[in-house]
């Protein structure tokens, strides 16, 4: 195989922007399995179509071993109170003595919001910030977009299993203050 072709092989590479895209392409009716697989091969690697259709047999297997994983479960960790992304810091209000009031009531709009994937990328703005810097001091739709391109789809599936899991807790210690 080409020693230049850059693989995704495990969650933890891919962004959310890309895992929703693998959603897209794995229950698109409309495409066959081997459509579905080129596609994946596509959004996981640094090749055109033009290459992968190039490729020989024997590549070209290997490539499709490599990316068997998309066919797993994201399974959630604990949630890090700090990632880094990009040589960027970000920390993670996981605990809810720092979550703010702007925060909670932004969150309980987006709760609102039909489309998924637009509820996911902006529950992840609402939690994730640059580091040091306070919720409200940063621009949360830059923030946002950055994170929703970036951050791996296994640290968003973490910290959303968290925040889901928090969620009551949340709402109870609002309203004690409320």
């Amino acid at each position: 195989m080409k020693k230049d072709i850059k693989i995704k092989r495990h969650w933890n590479q891919v962004s959310i922007k890309d895992y929703f895209k693998i959603i897209d392409i794995l229950i698109n009716e409309d495409l066959d399995e081997v459509e579905k697989i080129d596609m994946i091969m596509l959004t996981l690697t640094s090749i055109t179509p033009n290459e992968l259709s190039q490729l020989s047999i024997s590549d070209y297997t290997k490539l499709k071993k490599s990316i068997e994983f998309v066919f797993d479960e994201v399974k959630p960790e604990s949630a890090k109170e700090y990632i880094s992304i990009n040589n960027k810091h970000f920390e993670c209000d996981i605990k809810l003595d720092k979550v703010v009031a702007g925060q909670y009531l932004m969150l309980q709009n987006i709760l609102k919001i039909e489309d998924y994937k637009e509820r996911i990328k902006k529950c992840i703005g609402v939690f994730v910030r640059p580091q040091g810097i306070k919720w409200g001091d940063f621009d949360y739709d830059e923030n946002t977009e950055f994170l929703f391109n970036n951050m791996s789809i296994k640290d968003a599936v973490s910290l959303s299993a968290f925040f889901l899991h928090t969620q009551k807790r949340l709402l109870k210690h609002f309203q004690a203050y409320m």
